[in-house]
């Protein structure tokens, strides 16, 4: 017999409550991250068709209809541990190798960190 539909949401709902709560208690860092994505998609709108913006003084081409993830790179919240990280380590003028460039959204981060006297080499291996 099939369950009917309002059991299986209540189901979903304790099931994702049970997540929440266990993540809030063992790592609260990224439970309040996933908050912050949540709410940021929910409440920033992005175009609705490809744009250009300018991230730390780089023009980059966002294409939302690549990747969903391109979505959080516009609004700023893609892989924040990373960013923070590349903030902290990357100085002007210096010169940084990003293996696995993809589409060029941290190569683009990076040149921004290390200036006009910086260099960025980015690789993508995979055609």
């Amino acid at each position: 017999m099939a369950k009917p539909f309002l059991t299986g949401v209540k189901e979903k709902f304790m099931g994702t409550l049970s997540t929440a709560a266990g993540l809030l208690f063992t790592n609260p860092i990224e439970f309040f991250r996933r908050i912050q994505v949540r709410l940021k998609t929910a409440f920033y709108s992005t175009p609705s068709k490809n744009t250009i913006k300018e991230i730390r003084g780089i023009k980059f081409n966002f294409e939302f209809d690549l990747d969903p993830e391109i979505r959080l790179m516009y609004l700023g919240i893609y892989e924040p541990d990373l960013l923070r990280l590349l903030k902290r380590r990357i100085k002007p003028g210096m010169c940084v190798i990003d293996v696995g460039g993809n589409i060029g959204y941290t190569a683009c981060i990076m040149g921004g960190l290390v200036g006009e006297n910086g260099a960025v080499h980015s690789f993508e291996p995979t055609p």
